[in-house]
């Protein structure tokens, strides 16, 4: 239950509550660079994910399975893109 916390679908909900949140509030300098951070994360996640092509693991006794190629870094590219929008913001 608390991993759905992290899943894509629960990012870009709280993603898109924050930037109107602070779009509402006239603070559309930072609601902007929210929403470029988490479309630019969107992009290098895509792009990196299609570049790099990385099988999953073939595990003899798998808990789970999936489609498509291995991809774990998306928290971490993430956390640059929030980094990103910090620091442009002069954080």
């Amino acid at each position: 239950m608390a991993t759905d916390l992290g899943s894509r679908l629960a990012v870009e909900v709280v993603t898109a509550v924050l930037a109107v949140t602070l779009a509402i509030r006239r603070h559309c300098s930072p609601a902007v660079a929210l929403f470029l951070a988490r479309l630019g994360e969107l992009g290098c996640e895509t792009i990196t994910k299609h570049l790099l092509a990385r099988p999953r693991p073939a595990l003899e006794r798998a808990l789970a399975t999936a489609d498509g190629v291995s991809f774990p870094f998306r928290r971490g590219i993430a956390s640059a893109a929030r980094r990103g929008a910090d620091r442009r913001r002069g954080h």
